[in-house]
């Protein structure tokens, strides 16, 4: 058994889904979420967007946000405001 702590940090929060009394609200979001967060996006960033599916577009000031989404393919679409 591995200890949480022995996990680098990147893996964490996925390593967090492993746990079996660990109860998570939507799985798949965060999943997704992670799998955005691996790829570069922030990880608060990317449960915001993923949450927001359904949503026409998603709207930030936060160029780098904006960047990384349109490069993931990331749904909805994010709208950078100047």
């Amino acid at each position: 058994m591995t200890l949480l702590h022995e996990v680098p940090r990147y893996q964490r929060p996925r390593a967090l889904l492993g746990i079996e009394h660990i109860t998570v609200e939507d799985r798949d979001a965060v999943t997704v979420a992670l799998n955005f967060f691996n790829k570069g996006m922030d990880l608060a960033d990317a449960l915001h967007l993923v949450r927001s599916n359904g949503a026409a577009k998603f709207v930030t000031f936060d160029r780098k946000l904006a960047k990384r989404a349109e490069t993931l393919g990331a749904s909805p679409a994010v709208e950078l405001l100047q």
